[in-house]
């Protein structure tokens, strides 16, 4: 008789799972140095995700999870300037973030060539953050037909930023400059025609 499954078992792997990746790499993965990694059998990763393409997918997803729920919550408690606020909160709130963050960079610059059948028939990172980003905007008073080059404008900036605190851990200058970020924003929205109604 087969022991049966634990609940919490695969959101533990899944933490573990994005914390190495973060610490190691997403590029140079395979399913033997993770298991190696983390401290179980290749047939325990198996058995949770199926295979690589999964398990990564899924992996992604956990990373991500964290980063969206705060801008989402953050741009309906008061728009975008303070989904950035949160974002930005969130991000800086531990180490573990970061290497969160760090999986999610990694994967948007492997979401082509080679890597792209892993990450088919999931929205880029990019097309959802440029989204919430934009429908937030318009509902601010950004006409429509004008909301593009200030939502690739600050999503640009963002992007750049993570990019920064990631690479640099430079948390004062970065957090600097998401200020002017969120400042810039501010102005944007204070610039718009009217409200949406």
């Amino acid at each position: 008789m087969s022991r049966p499954v634990d609940p919490t078992r695969k959101p533990e792997l899944l933490e573990e799972i994005v914390d190495y990746l973060g610490e190691h790499g997403v590029a140079t993965m395979t399913m033997r140095n993770l298991a190696d990694g983390i401290g179980v059998s290749t047939t325990v990763l198996t058995y949770h995700f199926g295979g690589k393409k999964k398990l990564l997918q899924e992996s992604v997803a956990a990373a991500e999870k964290g980063m969206l729920e705060s801008m989402r919550e953050g741009i309906a408690a008061g728009g975008v300037p303070e989904g950035i606020c949160r974002f930005w909160d969130w991000i800086s709130a531990g180490e573990s973030r970061i290497r969160k963050l760090g999986v999610v960079l990694e994967t948007m610059a492997l979401d082509n060539g080679s890597w792209a059948p892993v990450f088919s028939g999931r929205p880029s990172v990019n097309s959802v953050w440029i989204e919430m980003i934009a429908r937030s905007l318009v509902a601010d008073g950004v006409p429509p037909d004008e909301v593009e080059p200030y939502t690739t404008m600050i999503h640009g900036a963002l992007l750049g930023l993570c990019l920064d605190i990631w690479d640099s851990g430079d948390e004062v200058r970065v957090r600097q400059a998401i200020d002017l970020l969120v400042s810039y924003t501010e102005q944007v929205i204070e610039q718009a025609p009217a409200r949406s109604v």
